[in-house]
């Protein structure tokens, strides 16, 4: 099944509230590697997730 069809499916069990946040963009050459850039993308999406969820 497609994305598309998965969220037809989810809007029509119940209504649902979404957030959708941008954060500040980045350099890739600012990092050595994928692996250094994809761990700090991943701590600055954890930290705002976390900073959301307790709202």
């Amino acid at each position: 099944m497609e994305f598309k069809s998965h969220l037809i499916n989810l809007i029509m069990v119940a209504p649902i509230n979404v957030k959708v946040m941008f954060l500040s963009p980045i350099n890739s050459i600012d990092f050595s590697d994928r692996k250094s850039m994809t761990k700090f993308l991943q701590n600055v999406i954890n930290n705002q997730y976390s900073k959301n969820i307790n709202e």
